[in-house]
């Protein structure tokens, strides 16, 4: 009889352990999924913001393109204009205004907004 009561003790604490596992497998998935719900809520708008924010900036770099682009229209860019060692912005204009009508085409000193020189020759 005693060994009769040991073997049900031994099933009767087998059952209740697999019991307690299968608790704890439940209780382990409800917190993960009660977390991961509190996570996404609390991630969603950032994600909403983070796709808002993507679109304004490829919206602004559209314009930016734009705007360079209408900035740059009206550029004429010369090449091979002597660059003396000291020379004024009156004298660069003088020289580009005399280089363009040289070329035919008319041109007057208030037609021209800037005069720059981009860079030395080596």
């Amino acid at each position: 009889m005693g060994t009769e009561l040991s073997n049900e003790m031994s099933l009767l604490f087998d059952k209740l352990k697999a019991e307690l596992d299968q608790q704890t497998i439940q209780i382990t998935e409800n917190i993960t999924k009660t977390v991961l719900k509190v996570v996404d809520e609390k991630i969603q708008p950032i994600i909403a913001e983070n796709e808002r924010l993507t679109r304004e900036v490829e919206k602004l770099n559209k314009q930016l393109q734009n705007l360079d682009v209408n900035a740059r229209k009206n550029n004429i860019i010369l090449h091979g204009i002597p660059e003396p060692s000291t020379e004024k912005y009156e004298d660069l204009n003088a020289l580009v205004i005399k280089t363009i009508t040289d070329l035919d085409v008319p041109l007057e000193n208030s037609e021209i907004n800037k005069v720059q020189r981009l860079g030395k020759n080596g």
